[in-house]
């Protein structure tokens, strides 16, 4: 079947995506100094990082809503692979072998269901949303897990005024930093536990009121022209994290 929603809502376009962009670039960096110079030891760094990763879903979604055709949406998942891959070797050097596929996976995939999450029923929609949190039970090895992998489709839906839109995008969203649930309940430390559900319940708050804050701040920014050059955040990522382990 086609993928083919209807007119296009008002998505942040031009100069005010590329803001949102920025943003979410300085939220990337800010978690990564975080975890790669302090090693979580500041648990700030870690709530303000956490707002990153949903607004590139929304550069995502906003991406796909924007390409005509399968093939248009074909090749834009085939460059975010391609640079994941590419990427990777610097993602794992800079950050350390035992972190999970770099973010650029995530992404993909994300585009790539959210190219065909038209023709998924509603039921089928709940139920990815349910996969997504039971699989913070494990250790999945691509960033922010199964649900990264939803919020691309589930922000163009809920932006598209699909009636559970944003009561999904509101349930999936707390499951975004939550990695090997089944080990934090099971601690035999209840000190540990409540720390780390209190970290869990505080960095969905956080992802939950951080982006929208940001997104409703740029759109005062016009619509029009472009701040960054097309490919700016590609060269970005891996060059980022080359610097920070240099200077680490």
């Amino acid at each position: 079947m086609k993928d083919d929603p209807g007119p296009r809502p008002p998505w942040l376009d031009g100069q005010a995506l590329d803001a949102s962009k920025l943003w979410a670039a300085a939220f990337m960096v800010t978690d990564h100094v975080g975890a790669m110079w302090y090693h979580r030891q500041y648990p700030a760094l870690d709530a303000i990082g956490r707002i990153s990763f949903p607004l590139f879903a929304y550069a995502a979604a906003a991406a796909v809503d924007r390409t005509t055709g399968a093939d248009g949406k074909v090749r834009a998942v085939g460059r975010l692979l391609m640079l994941g891959v590419l990427v990777e070797p610097v993602s794992q050097w800079a950050r350390g072998p035992a972190e999970p596929l770099n973010v650029l996976f995530t992404l993909a995939m994300g585009t790539a269901l959210a190219g065909a999450w038209t023709n998924v029923t509603l039921g089928g929609r709940v139920a990815a949303v349910v996969a997504a949190w039971l699989g913070t039970a494990f250790v999945v090895p691509i960033e922010f897990g199964l649900a990264g992998l939803l919020l691309p489709a589930l922000l163009r839906a809920a932006v598209r005024g699909d009636p559970a839109g944003w009561l999904l995008v509101a349930a999936v969203v707390p499951a975004l930093n939550l990695a090997d649930l089944f080990d934090v309940v099971t601690h035999q430390s209840p000190v540990v536990q409540q720390n780390l559900l209190w970290r869990g319940l505080r960095d969905a708050g956080v992802v939950l009121v951080g982006p929208w804050a940001v997104t409703m701040l740029c759109r005062t920014v016009p619509s029009s022209g472009r701040i960054l050059p097309k490919y700016f955040l590609h060269v970005f990522y891996p060059a980022h994290l080359v610097l920070l382990r240099l200077l680490a």
